[in-house]
């Protein structure tokens, strides 16, 4: 059965056990803070079983009014939404799940089972009230682990996860989300989280989903009258927001019958599953470059884009329009210019932005009809003189560009259409490429640099030897993708090097920008934002809001 609305969240479900998505948004963060703050004048305490979980939630309240209150709340805001993208399923119950300050970690685990899990599945949705992540107790999980082997869960069933904490953290993937966003994951799912070393509450709404046509159910395991078997019992919402899932449901709830009691696997055979399941998800990874977004008209150009990294375009531009082009330049500049530390002149970090943008438009106009006779279904962004003066110490080192696209997204990519003006060789400071770099270097490049560390850094010298350089007469066009690592040579000639790019994605796809977090180098914020925000912020505009910490004007996803 399909459950997700959207193929592409289907699909990802499929392979990685959850999703990740935008739930709500900033005003409703705030009224559901509000209903927390509501919630907490309510008094109450936590039942004595719970008092040692080093997290709280609200389930496990004893005030019952306060359990009812929030269920009831969080319905009200979040069953019209999870029936948008999931039609099929109902919210079974809602909490508040909190971690306070040097709070202990949530060991690796799997969630209870909810429905007959041989024919349904059921979902936990995950969704914090502020950023989160491994600082203040963040999820993390193991991808792809709700396929590894079937169980049963329970809070009486003894055999689970917690026994293999330490051997299974070291394959988990930190999901750091932003508040309003959510994960919706299978309860089978392989996840834990960090303690909260942060010196504030976490907040997180938590909720059980379930399909609308499966009988929620809870298991009860009783080896002193029966060691083989669990008893199967039909739950409630109100059971759950009334009682609780350790107590007895005997003489509570309607018995449904018994279902054979089995042992998860021990650690070595899941870690050897684990292991296996790991190396085809990379192989995987690699075989998904062959489903890119299709842009080219002619396939033998696709292929060769999609395995190398960059095609060549022949004479995209004649020479007429190169010459007016060339006049612009030096209209602009008088030729007056110098290579950068990345080893030529770029037209974007100009710091006049009339000067930039008027750059950008030309560009655009001249390539953007152009392209039609090789591509469809693109749209470009930016525009810039890309020139190398000559010097015979300014290389452009081995790198990869900037990422423009949701990395996410394995089938959306962002690349650069770069066009020289005249007949350029290796020794001019022609373009080479390390071909198939774009598959096995699959990671995320934003700014400021150097700042922002990369794949690449640190290996210049080693790479430069595995270049490969097109021959590139004037008005040729060379497109490459943004993750294939490129290069140029020192211009050793008397004469400067002028070469145009723009930028392109797939039609579907969203701008995006990849900013270093000033507070904690590890980590990135995406941003999402328009063709403008590249007028307003340059590579060292960019470092400057880094090292000021300057970025809470920055707009965030």
């Amino acid at each position: 059965m399909v459950i997700f609305n959207d193929i592409k969240q289907e699909e990802y479900f499929v392979d990685n056990g959850y999703i990740k998505s935008n739930f709500i948004s900033s005003n409703e963060v705030k009224e559901i803070i509000d209903y927390y703050e509501q919630y907490q004048l309510m008094g109450g305490d936590i039942m004595p079983f719970a008092k040692s979980l080093g997290y709280y939630i609200s389930v496990f309240d004893s005030n019952l009014d306060r359990r009812k209150y929030i269920d009831s709340k969080l319905k009200d805001v979040f069953q019209k939404k999870i029936e948008k993208i999931m039609p099929n399923y109902t919210i079974l119950y809602c909490n508040f799940m909190t971690k306070d300050p040097n709070g202990t970690e949530i060991e690796v685990h799997q969630d209870f089972s909810f429905v007959d899990e041989k024919k349904y599945t059921a979902f936990n949705f995950w969704l914090p009230l502020q950023y989160t992540d491994a600082q203040n107790g963040g999820f993390h999980l193991i991808e792809g682990s709700h396929k590894l082997f079937n169980s049963y869960r329970s809070a009486t069933i003894p055999h689970n996860l917690t026994h293999y904490n330490s051997e299974f953290k070291k394959y988990m993937k930190e999901i750091p989300v932003n508040a309003g966003d959510g994960l919706i994951f299978d309860h089978k799912l392989f996840h834990y989280s960090t303690p909260n070393q942060t010196n504030n509450v976490r907040i997180a709404i938590q909720m059980v989903l379930i399909p609308k046509d499966a009988t929620p159910v809870t298991y009860y395991y009783r080896p002193e009258e029966d060691k083989n078997n669990l008893e199967v019992y039909e739950i409630t919402s109100e059971y759950l927001l009334t009682d609780n899932l350790w107590s007895d449901p005997k003489n509570k709830l309607k018995f449904i019958g018994k279902t054979p009691y089995e042992k998860i696997p021990d650690a070595k055979s899941i870690l050897k599953k684990l292991n296996k399941n790991k190396s085809n998800n990379i192989l995987e990874k690699i075989n998904n470059f062959l489903k890119m977004y299709k842009i080219f008209n002619e396939e033998n150009l696709q292929a060769s884009f999609e395995n190398d990294g960059f095609v060549r375009l022949p004479q995209l531009l004649t020479q007429q329009e190169i010459e007016e082009i060339k006049q612009f330049y030096f209209k602009y500049t008088n030729g007056n210019v110098e290579n950068s530390v990345y080893g030529m002149y770029v037209s974007l970090d100009e710091k006049d932005t009339t000067k930039k943008i008027d750059t950008m438009k030309m560009i655009q106009e001249y390539l953007k009809p152009k392209l039609n006779k090789y591509l469809h279904d693109i749209k470009s962004h930016l525009g810039s003189f890309l020139v190398k003066v000559p010097n015979k110490y300014s290389y452009t080192y081995p790198h990869q560009d900037w990422l423009f696209i949701d990395n996410e997204q394995e089938d959306m990519f962002s690349a650069t259409i770069w066009v020289s003006l005249e007949d350029i060789d290796v020794q001019t400071g022609s373009l080479g490429f390390i071909k198939g770099s774009h598959k096995f270097l699959n990671n995320i490049v934003g700014s400021p640099s150097p700042e922002i560390y990369t794949a690449t850094m640190g290996h210049e010298s080693l790479l430069l030897s595995y270049l490969t350089f097109p021959e590139v007469k004037a008005g040729d066009a060379l497109i490459f993708n943004n993750k294939t690592v490129h290069a140029a040579f020192p211009n050793t000639t008397e004469k400067q090097r002028i070469a145009i790019g723009i930028g392109i994605t797939p039609e579907p796809a969203v701008l995006h920008h990849y900013f270093l977090n000033p507070e904690n180098n590890k980590k990135l914020y995406k941003l999402t934002v328009d063709e403008e925000f590249f007028y307003t912020y340059s590579n060292d505009t960019l470092r400057n809001t880094y090292h000021n910490k300057n970025y809470h004007n920055t707009p965030k996803l």
